[in-house]
């Protein structure tokens, strides 16, 4: 799974840098200077900044910095790109030997160049920014029109719900739990970006993550983000307990299948999902807190996942669910053991 993701960020990386490399060789060949020198500064630039975005911003670096407020988040990372380009600018075609631009444009200024890059950079960041916002998922589906007309899709839908944040509100005040919530939430954003879950919504104390059913099973991705989130929690439940005096508990409801997807609104846009799996989903994690669970999921979704070799399943059977016509049948993965494992075997 890591590999994965590591070839795909590198190939991000390539193609992104090979962009500015092939923007940069458009703005010389409209002022007449020299595209060997602008293609190699562009790329070299671009595979500077791309890196910063995408390993350091988005890499385990960065919670510091996505965690700043958001005016402060922008401002940073602009000062950082412009100080790249200006730097790529005077040391690039140094390196490789070359001048910069032919004889038509020798009045061509640093000035020049440096405001052309940054304006390309910018656009880039303004992009990288809004995905931040959104999710880069989402965004692109909008800039797409994917989902202007309604589809139908397969999805699996993860509802994680915090304990006991109401109680904590009365004894600690509703801005101190919601800075512990919204610490809990940043924590766990690195685990499900990892095992390919888009976060959906944020509603209150609860989290929605969804995946397509093809990813989401594959690898059991859906289950390990799961383990994942939990690692991570028992990792920083001393740090809570210092900052809080409590450490985060949640339960977690999982299931998948047909959904319909659609864009909603004027005003404020947003992609919205419609159908039973999505309410199942969500019964589920309210059935936890009744059933005493810390995390069910549906049997017809585990009949698709190849369960890793140190998950075990302790069926629950089938249950009553709020608002759902027929009984739903139900498991609780358990991990035996704290070591990984590879996928090995499907549940039966």
């Amino acid at each position: 799974m890591s590999r994965v993701l590591i070839s795909t960020r590198t190939g991000v990386w390539i193609l992104l840098s090979l962009l500015t490399g092939t923007c940069a060789m458009f703005y010389a060949s409209v002022i007449g200077g020299n595209l060997a020198v602008a293609g190699v500064t562009g790329a070299c630039t671009g595979a500077v900044l791309i890196g910063f975005e995408i390993y350091i911003v988005q890499g385990r670096p960065g919670p510091v910095l996505r965690r700043a407020p958001f005016p402060l988040f922008a401002a940073v990372t602009v000062v950082i790109w412009a100080m790249v380009i200006a730097l790529a600018l005077v040391a690039v075609p140094n390196l490789i030997g070359l001048t910069a631009y032919g004889a038509a444009v020798d009045e061509s200024s640093f000035w020049q160049d440096f405001v052309y890059s940054f304006a390309v950079a910018l656009a880039f960041n303004i992009v990288a920014r809004t995905s931040s916002l959104v999710g880069h998922r989402v965004l692109a589906n909008f800039l797409l029109g994917r989902y202007y007309r309604p589809l139908k899709e397969q999805r699996v839908f993860l509802f994680l719900d915090l304990k006991d944040s109401t109680l904590m509100a009365e004894q600690f005040g509703d801005i101190r739990v919601q800075t512990y919530i919204a610490r809990f939430f940043a924590d766990i954003a690195a685990p499900i970006a990892r095992f390919g879950g888009e976060t959906h919504r944020y509603i209150g104390d609860e989290i929605v993550v969804t995946w397509k059913l093809a990813d989401a099973v594959e690898d059991a991705r859906c289950i390990r983000c799961v383990m994942a989130i939990d690692e991570l929690a028992a990792r920083r439940a001393h740090w809570f307990e210092k900052h809080f005096g409590v450490a985060p508990g949640y339960r977690i409801g999982m299931h998948g299948g047909e959904v319909v997807v659609g864009e909603v609104g004027d005003g404020k846009r947003e992609i919205v999902y419609f159908g039973g799996t999505i309410n199942i989903a969500a019964r589920l994690c309210q059935a936890c807190k009744t059933l005493d669970r810390h995390f069910l999921v549906t049997e017809s979704l585990l009949a698709r996942i190849r369960l890793p070799e140190n998950v075990e399943l302790r069926h629950v059977g089938a249950i009553e669910l709020a608002g759902i016509g027929e009984p739903v049948a139900v498991a609780e993965p358990l991990v035996r053991d704290a070591a990984p494992a590879k996928a090995s075997r499907t549940h039966t």
